[in-house]
């Protein structure tokens, strides 16, 4: 329960912060991934194909919104290790624990949002990160941390 509670609390901190700009009533499209270059001059590609166990970019919003519960809420660990691929919205929130990156899904009227956090030590911010609300897709695995005594689902990076 508490990581259900510290990842909503995380996220409803991101939206707040940055508002919520755009239709975001379809996660489809063409998911883009920085690669190199910063945001300045800022080189996308699409992201090969990669296998996954969790693959979120198939269902639709109220179905991948469901699977994120059921990991989240999830006490058994069954899904730590597993590795997940979702593309949505980035977002970020500067706290006092350090800088979160999101991957976040958006409901057709755009006023709900869930997602994961994710981390990708292979990137430096702000300089390898998409600028906020573009789109993203990332791949890695599930992990678990304890910050200040609560445990955090997220995405350990690594395409």
């Amino acid at each position: 329960m508490k990581k259900i509670i510290l990842t909503a609390l995380l996220l409803s901190a991101a939206v707040l912060i940055f508002g919520q700009t755009g239709d975001r009533s379809d996660n489809a499209g063409p998911a883009k991934n920085v690669q190199s270059g910063g945001k300045s001059g800022t080189k996308v590609s699409e992201l090969p194909p990669q296998k996954t166990d969790i693959d979120l970019t198939r269902l639709n919003y109220n179905m991948a919104t469901a699977l994120i519960y059921q990991i989240l809420s999830d006490e058994s660990g069954k899904y730590l290790g597993k590795t997940i691929r979702i593309k949505g919205v980035y977002s970020y929130d500067d706290t006092v624990y350090g800088i979160f990156h999101y991957v976040l899904l958006f409901d057709a009227t755009a006023c709900c949002q869930t997602g994961f956090i994710f981390e990708d030590k292979r990137r430096r911010y702000p300089q390898d990160y998409p600028e906020a609300f573009d789109d993203i897709e990332i791949v890695g695995t599930l992990c678990e941390r304890t910050i200040d005594g609560m445990d955090m689902i997220y995405i350990e990076c690594w395409n």
